[in-house]
């Protein structure tokens, strides 16, 4: 199987294919006569894991073990995959409370009816960040 076909199959360009490879995501393939490479067509499902990994939020350095431990899965050895998915979701729940955080003091800042100086961007500024307590001024020599 070319490298065209494989990233066509794969739902990827040709130059993520080699990226992959690279990265040691795809093993190397066997060259043709012509130089040409030669995938073998489980090439295509190595391709479309990476892809779906990548899509759960995985980094690339993961999907290495979340890949080789999902092959794993299928042939009934579960528990590593499922310790990467847990890791992978109290990240994802992190990420979930700071994101709603976020949009909790844009929502505030935005129904502000302030004409000035807002109230809520002066007690944040005035406010000393946590686990950081403010430094005394330094004396001039």
């Amino acid at each position: 199987m070319r490298i065209g076909e494989v990233a066509k199959e794969g739902g990827v360009s040709v130059q993520a294919v080699r990226y992959y490879e690279r990265r040691g995501l795809v093993p190397l393939p066997a060259r043709r006569p012509s130089g040409y490479r030669d995938y073998p067509p489980r090439a295509v499902r190595r391709v479309r894991a990476i892809r779906w990994a990548l899509s759960l939020g995985f980094s690339l350095n993961q999907i290495v073990d979340v890949v080789d431990i999902g092959e794993g899965h299928l042939r009934g050895r579960r528990a590593p995959l499922r310790i990467l998915v847990a890791a992978k979701l109290r990240e994802l729940d992190d990420t979930l409370r700071q994101l709603s955080s976020m949009r909790s003091a844009l929502l505030a800042i935005a129904a502000c009816r302030c004409d000035g100086d807002c109230p809520i961007v002066a007690k944040v500024l005035s406010t000393p960040a946590r686990g950081h307590t403010p430094r005394p001024p330094r004396r001039r020599r």
